[in-house]
């Protein structure tokens, strides 16, 4: 997955799923323009998430993601994502992070619905960085299957 590292120049209340998406949808057409499946977004330098996804950075063993506040939509994949990686023992940091910690992640994924938990491979446009996919991406794209897995067998029996 590339993204394409822009401004957020949505409202105030992106916590607010409403029928206002189209800051989410030029900065992702701006993404494509680029040859990037995502556009990434950022507040005066402090990443907020993805034009339609949440996103994570891994340093030192530790998982960063913005905060649950006003300026993003609290995924329900972000929130599994979160308890999965406490369950397997990971530190986790809900805390806002800024573009120049983007340069020194081992690792960046994204999550969402229909994307899940997708490691990042590059982040182009206002800073250049390319990245592995890394031991804890794998390890939580793997339990986030199992658990889905074992939830569609859970309902499938009911």
């Amino acid at each position: 997955m590339d993204l394409w590292l822009t401004d957020d120049i949505r409202w105030l209340r992106c916590d607010i799923k409403t029928i206002n998406l189209l800051g989410n949808v030029l900065v992702k057409r701006e993404a494509a323009d680029h040859g990037c499946h995502e556009a990434l977004m950022h507040r005066n330098g402090i990443i907020t998430e993805g034009s339609s996804s949440n996103v994570f950075i891994v340093k030192d063993n530790v998982l960063y993601t913005h905060p649950a506040t006003n300026l993003i939509l609290r995924g329900i994949t972000r929130q599994i994502v979160c308890q999965l990686a406490k369950a397997v023992g990971l530190a986790v940091k809900e805390e806002t992070f800024l573009v120049e910690a983007l340069h020194q992640a081992d690792e960046v994924f994204i999550t969402s619905t229909m994307m899940e938990v997708m490691p990042v491979r590059s982040i182009k446009g206002q800073i250049e960085k390319n990245y592995t996919i890394g031991p804890i991406t794998l390890k939580l794209q793997n339990h986030f299957s199992q658990k889905i897995q074992a939830l569609s067998k859970t309902t499938s029996t009911h």
